[in-house]
């Protein structure tokens, strides 16, 4: 019965195999070919259904977010209207001012204690 086995797994697929299914090599082969394939559609179909959600989610919010462009755009006019009606200065432009850059605060002369090395 062991030589059996072993010349059923060095017959190149050919003939019954020991795996308990009593098929052959080959139509466990063809058979796991064919589940894979099935799988990796299966994944393929839940990713372009992935990226349809996200490409609905981001046309959703665009028709959100495009009105409120509009809406601010329609604000900032009536402001910078209004500023001039009043002669107001002109109002802020967008450019950040640059920040003062600190000096760096000076290291007190510490005077050297007997035994210490002077690095200068």
């Amino acid at each position: 019965m062991a030589g059996d086995r072993r010349n059923d797994r060095n017959n190149g697929g050919e003939g019954p195999s020991n795996n308990g299914t009593g098929l052959s090599r080959e139509d466990l082969m063809a058979i796991v070919t064919m589940v894979a394939t099935t799988l990796q559609g299966l994944c393929h179909q839940k990713f372009q259904a992935r990226i349809h959600e996200a490409e609905d989610s981001m046309q959703a919010q665009h028709l959100l977010i495009e009105p409120l462009m509009d809406e601010k755009d329609s604000l900032l006019q009536t402001i910078h209207d209004l500023q001039e009606a009043n002669n107001a200065p002109a109002p802020f432009d967008g450019d950040w001012e640059e920040e003062l850059e600190e000096e760096p605060e000076e290291i007190e002369d510490i005077p050297l204690g007997e035994g210490e090395i002077d690095d200068e």
